[in-house]
């Protein structure tokens, strides 16, 4: 089990941070999120690909807003 924003989510073997995108029921468009795995920061894009979750991470995703 890992946590996503605060709500239980089931885990997989070999999930990534963009598998954890995917799931979400609200699609985020990746260009304009940023993601906190146990505390770290991904900053790049290409590094949802590679980097993996395990069982028991905390991750945030927090979604960029413009306006005014």
């Amino acid at each position: 089990m890992i946590t996503v924003n605060d709500n239980p989510t089931e885990w997989k073997e070999g999930m990534t941070v963009q598998d954890v995108l995917d799931l979400q029921e609200e699609k985020v468009f990746n260009a304009l999120v940023t993601v906190w795995v146990n505390g770290d920061p991904i900053s790049r894009h290409r590094d949802y690909l590679a980097r993996p979750v395990e069982d028991g991470s905390v991750i945030e995703i927090i979604s960029m807003i413009t306006g005014g």
